[in-house]
């Protein structure tokens, strides 16, 4: 009996697939990042001085706008 081996080419696609969703899911991962670092950094500067939701809006939405121009960028 001989064993059973997957042909080259269908590892090549297959290697290729994981490469896209691997792709995906680090621009997923970057997304959901930026936006949580610039949210707890306006946290961290609305505690400091003292002005309770301005910094954590300003950051949290200039993180969104990030975010998305990253994802838009890469998923082009």
């Amino acid at each position: 009996m001989g064993v059973l081996t997957v042909p080259q080419r269908d590892s090549e696609n297959r290697r290729q697939a994981e490469r896209r969703y691997l792709k995906y899911a680090a621009v997923g991962t970057q997304f959901g990042l930026t936006i949580t670092l610039f949210t707890l950094a306006g946290v961290w500067l609305d505690e400091r001085f003292d002005k309770s939701p301005l910094f954590t809006i300003i950051l949290a939405l200039i993180g969104i706008v990030g975010g998305m121009i990253a994802l838009v960028y890469k998923v082009k």
